[in-house]
């Protein structure tokens, strides 16, 4: 029995340790297991060297005290099936624990991963606040230039809409020429101002006519009165010469001499005098025939104006064909 026992310890040990090298724990959990299997595979490898009945007797007890049969068969059946359950509780240990560190080991990367993730986000949100920091102050100076611009849109819409009714005024004052001078016409009216604008150039020659008129009217009075004051100064001369004959012939000489000279002077003046005159009878003469043309051009116009000779019309075309003015508000009634 000691021997079968022995047998069996040394089965069981070599059981143990030929599973041992199969359970490679990859994790810190499993290790308190393979120390446990290693202690156990070592007592029973103790048990058959200490020799004799005791190394029996310890391993018998051992065995016997925990409820297992004495045989030494059913002993190392039951070691065995022991060292396998413990093994295989190892063994699923092992596999937990490796199964644990392919987890963790996952997450680690998972979490390198999201980090990674986290940090590109982090960046593409940065760059994202800057570009839209920029965005924001071009967008503030084009809201400046669009106001600026609006501005003098708007002052340019103006002027435009201005200068489109001037155009729009004008062009329809243009259309509405033959009407208005079909319509819009008094021809009594309008002879008379033709026949003011025929007779505006006569009515100047005759100024400048009568102008000089009066220029040579005064000339010929003037010279006429020089004249007789000459002649009156000369006869003088000659009087006092026949006087003085007798008892100074030299000074009555001399005297006849200036009266010859103041004679001529006079004679010579009053015939300027007469040409003056002349002239100015005869521009009279134009001045008559000015007149003449005058009517004549006056007449003229007025008939191309009004071949009809019409009378004054009733009421004024420029404004017979406005719209009746709105009734003048009430002057409020003093009390």
């Amino acid at each position: 029995a000691e021997a079968r026992c022995t047998r069996a310890g040394q089965g069981a040990t070599s059981n143990a340790a030929a599973a041992l090298p199969s359970v490679t724990p990859s994790c810190a959990m499993a290790w308190p297991l393979v120390a446990l299997l290693r202690g156990f595979a070592a007592l029973c490898a103790l048990t058959p060297a200490a020799g004799g009945r005791g190394g029996a007797r310890v391993a018998g007890r051992g065995v016997l005290g925990q409820g297992v049969l004495a045989d030494p068969t059913a002993a190392q059946g039951d070691l065995q099936q022991k060292g396998s359950s413990i093994l295989a509780r190892a063994e699923s240990a092992a596999a937990s624990a490796s199964a644990s560190a392919n987890r963790a080991e996952y997450l680690g990367v998972q979490n390198e991963l999201k980090t990674a993730k986290m940090r590109d986000l982090l960046a593409r949100t940065t760059a994202a606040g800057e570009r839209a920091a920029r965005l924001e102050r071009e967008a503030g100076r084009a809201e400046e230039e669009l106001e600026a611009f609006a501005k003098r849109a708007a002052d340019k819409a103006a002027r435009l809409a201005v200068e489109a009714v001037k155009d729009m005024f004008s062009s329809k004052y243009r259309e509405l020429e033959s009407w208005r001078q079909e319509v819009l016409t008094d021809p009594y009216a309008k002879a008379k101002t033709e026949a003011t604008l025929a007779v505006v150039p006569y009515d100047e020659e005759l100024r400048a006519t009568y102008a000089r008129i009066g220029d040579l009217s005064a000339e010929a009075d003037a010279l006429e009165t020089q004249s007789d004051d000459l002649l009156a100064k000369a006869g003088e001369l000659a009087a006092e010469a026949r006087e003085t004959l007798e008892t100074n012939p030299a000074g009555a000489r001399q005297d006849f001499a200036d009266a010859r000279r103041l004679r001529a002077q006079g004679q010579q003046l009053a015939s300027e005098a007469r040409a003056a005159q002349a002239s100015a009878a005869s521009l009279n003469a134009t001045a008559a025939r000015t007149l003449e043309e005058r009517q004549a051009a006056a007449l003229r116009a007025a008939h191309r104006a009004n071949p009809q000779s019409l009378p004054p019309m009733d009421v004024d075309p420029e404004t017979a064909y406005l719209p009746p003015l709105p009734p003048a508000e009430a002057a409020p009634q003093a009390e």
